[in-house]
């Protein structure tokens, strides 16, 4: 029960600030997608 509960603590930790409207999806997608795989394919 601590295990799942901290794990979704967690992730509705990120989630929790949007997910007042839908700023969760958009915010979450072109952030760590379109900036981590750019970079490292470049270097």
């Amino acid at each position: 029960l601590p295990t799942s509960s901290s794990s979704e603590d967690f992730h509705e930790s990120s989630s929790s600030e949007s997910s007042d409207g839908t700023s969760g999806t958009p915010t979450l997608e072109p952030v760590p997608s379109p900036v981590p795989e750019p970079l490292c394919w470049e270097m």
